[in-house]
């Protein structure tokens, strides 16, 4: 159904967002500590 669409790109951008965001602050922490 039309909620189930909108959970599942909910989800979707979450795990995009949480993947990029992790990334970020790791290379920043990386970054930060060299």
């Amino acid at each position: 159904g039309k909620r189930a669409a909108i959970l599942s790109i909910v989800g979707f951008l979450a795990t995009i967002f949480c993947y990029l965001g992790v990334n970020l602050v790791l290379s920043g922490l990386h970054s930060y500590g060299s």
